[in-house]
């Protein structure tokens, strides 16, 4: 019997292409912390470095696994970027809650960070026109945003790994559930199309607000960003396809076509929750 031939070794970006283009390579791209969705637990990685003979920096999850690690597991990814928008900061005087920039309070509760004061729930036309939206001039650091490009432009230009952006600002359906609350939303979805449309064109400006400068200065620079909106529950969709496709998927499709202007990244998207049945629709 004739095998077929075996790829030569590749490096991590001729990888990445073949799989984007549906072509047989090596072996499958290999990622850790490449993006926030994929990251290592902070005792993993001190441990994962004693086994391989180094000890490691990494003080918490939020930090980048040490180099070595990620060579010696010949790992092809490599994150720059970070969510700018957010403006999450601890409530003084209660170190246990946090409030960012959208006005949402969360409190942790042992494991997670959860909403305890969704600041639209039961919220009017009159409420969303009078709110004090994030005024994104105030977020945007563009020292930062300076230093995200360097980090960007020395992976690309020194190494052969694949470079990924973290999405700069949340979703419009999953901040939309926060702000009002899941029930509140949800109800919202099925009754008041008006109020959701109305609510999603104010938090696309403002996504749009956030895009443009981060993608201006890393876009240029990348092969890959991720994207985030929680579409999912454990048994399917939190919303019928058909409410998806009339009130979330335009919303979903500008980001993606106003992104494009800025980066070719291919765009990779994150939902928590089973969302089979949004599949055609998120390809599309």
């Amino acid at each position: 019997m004739d095998y077929p031939t075996q790829p030569q070794s590749l490096t991590p970006r001729q990888r990445f292409a073949r799989i984007m283009a549906h072509q047989e390579a090596d072996r499958i791209p290999l990622d850790l912390a490449g993006t926030s969705l994929t990251s290592i637990d902070a005792n993993v990685a001190r441990r994962l470095g004693e086994l391989l003979g180094f000890q490691t920096d990494l003080q918490t999850p939020d930090q980048d696994p040490d180099e070595r690690l990620l060579k010696a597991l010949e790992v092809d990814f490599r994150r720059v970027g970070s969510l700018i928008g957010s403006g999450e900061r601890k409530v003084a005087g209660h170190p246990q809650r946090s409030l960012d920039m959208w006005g949402i309070t969360r409190a942790w509760t042992g494991q997670y960070w959860d909403i305890i004061d969704p600041p639209l729930r039961g919220a009017t036309m009159d409420d969303l026109a009078a709110y004090p939206w994030p005024d994104p001039g105030r977020w945007i650091d563009e020292v930062q945003l300076d230093q995200y490009r360097a980090e960007a432009r020395r992976l690309w230009e020194e190494t052969e790994n694949v470079v990924v952006a973290e999405h700069p600002v949340y979703g419009v359906f999953e901040l939309a559930c926060w702000m009002c609350g899941f029930d509140d939303f949800l109800a919202r979805i099925a009754g008041e199309g008006d109020f959701v449309k109305r609510l999603f064109d104010i938090l696309l400006d403002l996504q749009k607000a956030f895009i443009r400068p981060y993608y201006q200065a890393l876009g240029e620079f990348i092969h890959l960003t991720t994207s985030g909106d929680d579409f999912g529950m454990q048994t399917g969709p939190l919303i019928s396809p058909r409410a998806f496709r009339g009130l979330v998927k335009p919303y979903f499709a500008e980001r993606i076509a106003f992104t494009r202007q800025f980066t070719q990244a291919y765009y990779w998207h994150h939902s928590c929750g089973s969302v089979h049945a949004l599949v055609p629709d998120l390809i599309e």
